[in-house]
């Protein structure tokens, strides 16, 4: 579908694509901060925050649904338009949040722009990738180009977390609650529409020599019906990956300020550590993928490591109250995570051999993945007020991860074997 192009062709949508999990993790690193201004009179604030989670990506699939069927039938640049207008609404309307005038109208406001902002990043989580690895499909260097998107797309994830680490230090409380937790959604949003806007102008002549405009009509049942095992094999694959990253690197650190285990500032520090190490995972993974033609080895033996070592790391978790020892849990899983989680964009353009499939498939299922992942911190949050132990969390993504890695081969073999008679 498209020539492999310079470095320049693949560097643009990049810092794109990092500014557009830039501005969802100013949202997830500030959700202990909108459960103390907007939702302080309800119970369990922690509880609220989490429903949000879950709100954010009913939206995400809804994005995911018509923003993909736009992206293979008109292009991935006129999807990528128009999912990125919403995220960059959504995200400086969030840093807008008014906690001075009445709490419904904040919380209204609040809601709107999650609304907003989830549309987007539905829409918009496959668009880059897309438009890179399509560019880079036939190249050896294949795994290694998608995995430079998701290695740029950490670093603005780790420096979200430095700047609010670096607010929330600075800052007294009553500075950070009224602008201090403002500055990453306000940046982030409008430097995400200027490059978008650049992205547009750069490349505006030879956008339509590459034909990225679309002409695929087919429906998304009828795609999902094609390409069934396919799309339970990423739904799988994903949910496995993102579920065990966003409990550990976003959700996990807020509970265990919520219980007291933690200070507010070192919300930002876990969430910096897992990714930081995560980010030296994906080189490291990448390079073997492409070298060896190691990708579902890799994503076995990184699936085997979480399955073993879960319950003991949370067991150590709970019995410890040493902020270095957990900061060191945190990065070990990040690592390993980051290791399994580097060849997925490439098995995914591989499985689906039509190019006017991709989008909508590809942002279905990580999409629908991502919904159920989100449902995950509400159910290992009540598994702690009931038992009080993190150990039985572990086990529970323990148990769920060896079910998806066992799942996820055989389906991987069928749509091999399927690919061999065809």
């Amino acid at each position: 579908m498209y020539k492999q192009k310079s470095l320049w062709w693949v560097v643009i949508p990049v810092l794109c694509s990092g500014l557009v999990w830039f501005n969802y993790y100013a949202y997830v690193n500030s959700s202990s901060v909108f459960s103390r201004l907007f939702f302080k009179s309800f119970p369990e604030p922690i509880r609220v925050v989490s429903v949000l989670f879950v709100f954010s990506y009913i939206m995400q699939l809804l994005g995911a649904v018509i923003i993909g069927y736009i992206g293979d039938k008109r292009g991935r640049i006129i999807a990528i338009n128009i999912s990125g207008s919403f995220m960059c609404v959504g995200t400086i309307i969030m840093g807008l949040v008014s906690n001075i005038v009445s709490i419904f109208a904040s919380q209204v406001m609040l809601m709107l722009a999650i609304a907003l902002q989830g549309f987007g990043l539905g829409g918009i989580k496959v668009g880059f990738d897309l438009v890179i690895g399509e560019s880079y499909a036939k190249s050896h260097n294949i795994v290694r180009v998608t995995s430079f998107n998701m290695m740029l797309t950490e670093m603005f994830i780790m420096f979200n977390s430095i700047i609010g680490f670096a607010l929330a230090h600075c800052l007294t409380w009553e500075q950070f609650s009224l602008f201090g937790w403002r500055i990453p959604f306000l940046l982030g949003g409008l430097l995400l529409a200027i490059l978008i806007l650049s992205f547009n102008l750069v490349h505006k002549d030879e956008l339509h020599v590459q034909q990225l405009y679309g002409s695929g009509n087919m429906s998304l049942w009828r795609s999902l019906v094609l390409y069934r095992e396919v799309v339970l094999f990423l739904f799988l694959i994903d949910m496995n990956i993102f579920s065990t990253y966003f409990l550990v690197s976003s959700f996990l650190p807020h509970i265990l300020y919520a219980i007291g285990i933690i200070e507010f500032k070192y919300t930002y520090v876990l969430t910096l550590s897992t990714n930081t190490i995560f980010l030296g995972a994906i080189m490291m993974s990448s390079y073997i993928a492409d070298k060896f033609r190691l990708r579902m080895a890799i994503f076995n033996f990184g699936m085997i490591v979480i399955c073993t070592t879960t319950i003991p790391l949370f067991k150590v978790v709970e019995q410890t109250d040493s902020i270095v020892k957990i900061i060191s849990l945190f990065a070990f899983t990040g690592f390993i995570v980051g290791a399994y989680f580097a060849p997925i964009t490439t098995i995914a353009i591989e499985l689906i051999t039509d190019q006017w499939h991709r989008y909508k498939i590809m942002s279905f299922a990580f999409s629908l993945s991502g919904l159920m992942t989100a449902c995950l911190p509400m159910v290992a949050l009540g598994l702690y007020n009931k038992f009080h132990k993190f150990s039985v969390i572990g086990f529970m993504m323990s148990i769920s991860n060896l079910a998806c890695l066992l799942i996820c081969n055989v389906l991987f073999w069928k749509i091999k074997q399927s690919h061999k008679k065809g």
